[in-house]
C-alpha cells in the first residue's frame, strides 16, 4: 500500500506502526483513541507477520472508538467496526481491505481518496457522510442509509459492488463512476448525478 499513499502535506506514510492480533488470540478491545487525535501511518493487520493467509482472523474493534479522529495514510485489514466507532472521522488516503461496517454509524464522517476493497456496509448509516474520490471495489452497500447531506462525489463503484435497495434521493453523486455494480432496487430520485457515468 505504501507506494500508493501520500499523507497530508505531501509527506509519505511509512506504516511503521503495526498492530497484529496474533492470530486472534488477543482481540483488539478497549483501546482508547482520544478525540481530535491525528493518526498517520497506522497498519492494523489481521495477522502476525509470518503466518499463512489461511490463519488470518478478523479484528473485532469492540470498544475501540475512532470518533472525532483524523486518520491519514493508514491501512485496515479484516477489521470489524462495531456500532458507533467511526462517527465524525476525517480519513484521507486510507485503505480498507476486507473490513466490515455492517450496521455501523458513520454519521458526519469525511473520507477523501480512500479505497474500500471487499468491504461490507450492510445497513450502515451514511447520514451526513462525505466520500470524495473514493473507490469501492467489490463492496456491499445493501440497505445503507443516506440523507440529503450524503455525498459520493467523484467516487467509483466497480467489480460487482452492490448498491442494493438504497434510497439515494437528494444525495450528491456528482462525477460518480459505476461499472459492473448491482443497482437492484436503488432509488436515485432527486439525486445530483451530474457528470456521473454508468457502464
Amino acid at each position: 500500500y505504501g507506494g500508493r499513499c501520500s499523507a497530508l502535506g505531501g509527506q509519505t506514510g511509512s506504516f511503521n506502526n503495526v498492530i497484529s492480533n496474533n492470530n486472534g488470540a488477543y482481540p483488539c478491545t478497549g483501546i482508547a483513541v482520544s478525540a481530535n487525535t491525528c493518526i498517520s501511518g497506522l497498519y492494523l493487520a489481521s495477522y502476525a507477520q509470518g503466518l499463512s493467509s489461511n490463519t488470518q482472523q478478523p479484528y473485532i474493534l469492540t470498544g475501540m472508538s475512532f470518533n472525532n479522529v483524523s486518520i491519514a495514510c493508514s491501512v485496515f485489514e479484516q477489521a470489524i467496526f462495531t456500532s458507533d466507532t467511526m462517527q465524525n472521522v476525517n480519513a484521507t488516503s486510507v485503505f480498507f481491505d476486507t473490513c466490515t461496517f455492517d450496521s455501523a454509524n458513520q454519521t458526519g464522517s469525511i473520507f477523501t481518496n480512500c479505497t474500500f476493497t471487499d468491504c461490507s456496509f450492510v445497513n450502515t448509516n451514511f447520514s451526513k457522510v462525505t466520500f470524495t474520490n473514493c473507490s469501492f471495489n467489490n463492496c456491499d452497500l445493501t440497505r445503507a442509509t443516506t440523507d440529503s447531506n450524503t455525498k459520493f462525489n467523484g467516487c467509483s463503484f466497480t467489480d460487482g459492488t452492490k448498491i442494493n435497495h438504497i434510497a439515494l434521493n437528494k444525495s450528491s453523486l456528482a462525477n460518480m463512476t459505476v461499472s459492473g455494480a448491482d443497482l437492484t432496487g436503488t432509488n436515485f430520485k432527486g439525486s445530483n448525478v451530474s457528470h456521473a457515468t454508468f457502464i
